[in-house]
């Protein structure tokens, strides 16, 4: 796909990016209508396409494919996709990167986490060694020269994730991440340990590990993207529990589902681009 602007890490320094997850080019679509930049997200893309959790299902084929399919309905949207470790090795990882960039994404993060993987907030991870990452990490930057690359870690440990995410900016990474941040603090601790011209990104997941937290603080903490993975997902899962409860309980009446959207505010937004 051509057309798709390459956007530099200056874009998003000196100020805070939320990216919404979504899960389907539904959701995409609805999330376009009040954030500039959507997240693509693995957690939701397995749930909502495989029905399965987020433990290394995807294929690279699947999530380009999708950004293709959301690209088409959120045109002038940043999209950043998820591409797990690189789905098994540097080869793939780098084909993989290319493949997402020419389907219209604007960026990718690209973890060190072994598989079979699980959700970055869920403790018990196992990552990949420095030498078995950095090749992916090359392999993504060198392929994919038009997308921004968020380089995550998964480590538990917050000294040796520093050292890692250092690791990552010394060997080309311009985008760095530690997962599952338990204490804000820790967030200006790495903002204090790498350069001012690095962009610093953190994941933030209802029920997982990093509180809640404002954009205001965490801009005043030194981050400038905030991923939002599951907040789409989360909420279809709550709306979709509660109607088909009140349907069930009161005899099948429609009308008796709270808060239901009409037939016509459906098409309203389908029919919008």
């Amino acid at each position: 796909m051509s057309g798709i602007k390459t956007i530099n890490k200056e874009f998003f320094l000196n100020k805070i990016n939320p990216f919404i997850g979504v899960y389907d080019c539904f959701s995409a679509k609805i999330a376009s209508k009040y954030f500039n930049n959507i997240f693509l997200s693995g957690y939701g893309y397995s749930a909502s396409h495989l029905g399965m959790p987020d433990q290394g299902y995807i294929t690279w084929e699947g999530m380009s494919e999708y950004v293709l399919r959301v690209r088409n309905i959120a045109p002038n949207s940043l999209i950043l996709v998820d591409m797990d470790e690189g789905y098994g090795d540097p080869k793939i990882a780098g084909h993989a990167a290319k493949s997402i960039m020419q389907s219209g994404a604007n960026g990718v993060v690209l973890e060190d986490q072994r598989r079979p993987k699980k959700c970055g907030h869920i403790p018990g991870k196992e990552v990949l060694t420095i030498d078995e990452y950095l090749p992916r990490l090359e392999s993504v930057l060198n392929s994919a020269p038009d997308l921004f690359v968020v380089a995550r870690t998964d480590v538990e440990n917050l000294e040796i994730g520093i050292k890692r995410i250092k690791t990552f900016i010394d060997n080309g990474a311009s985008f760095v991440m530690i997962e599952g941040i338990q204490k804000l603090n820790d967030l200006k601790s790495i903002r204090e340990e790498i350069p001012n011209d690095i962009v610093l990104s953190v994941n933030l997941i209802n029920g997982g590990q990093t509180k809640s937290v404002s954009l205001t603080e965490l801009k005043k903490l030194g981050v400038n993207i905030a991923i939002y993975s599951t907040p789409c997902l989360f909420s279809a899962q709550y709306a979709i529990e509660k109607s088909l409860e009140e349907l069930s309980s009161k005899d099948g009446m429609l009308s008796a589902i709270s808060n239901s959207v009409s037939l016509l505010s459906s098409r309203e937004l389908l029919e919008s681009i």
